[in-house]
């Protein structure tokens, strides 16, 4: 399987402003502002996640994790591609990091090849919403006014 990866992703960042993300250790919770959806990272996707957070290529990423295991190394490159659909990471202009091992080859090293990404759209609503400024002032805040249904 070919798991080459197109020039313009030698380097990712993550979109900010629109997309923040905190790591819980085990996990990773990311979250795109603008579309309200937010996901959960796990084993190797956040180990993914958190390489090309600091600057990791990603050809050398997938070519290393390709080297220990080909459908590893298929998957991280689709894993990569959904986090730039979905608004997660860009293409970045830095100079790719190459000192440090990355953490996902790391990773691959031990046997652990499960990318785990879980999608949740439960609080879309609530995260698009602006209670400051969709507020009806005759209720108070924060009951969020709706539109009339006449």
């Amino acid at each position: 399987m070919d798991t080459a990866v197109p020039d313009r992703l030698n380097v990712l960042e993550v979109a900010k402003p629109d997309c923040v993300a905190d790591d819980f250790d085990d996990e990773i919770v990311v979250l795109n502002l603008a579309t309200g959806v937010y996901f959960s990272l796990r084993h190797l996707a956040a180990a993914v996640w958190r390489d090309l957070a600091a600057g990791h290529s990603v050809p050398s990423l997938i070519s290393g994790i390709g080297r220990m295991d080909e459908r590893a190394a298929a998957a991280t490159a689709a894993v990569v591609e959904h986090f730039e659909q979905n608004g997660l990471m860009r293409p970045g202009s830095s100079r790719p990091v190459d000192t440090v091992e990355p953490e996902s080859i790391a990773l691959i090293n031990t046997g652990e090849a499960r990318l785990t990404i879980e999608t949740f759209e439960d609080m879309k609503d609530l995260i698009l919403s602006d209670p400051i400024h969709d507020s009806d002032e005759s209720m108070g805040w924060p009951a969020v006014q709706h539109a009339d249904k006449t």
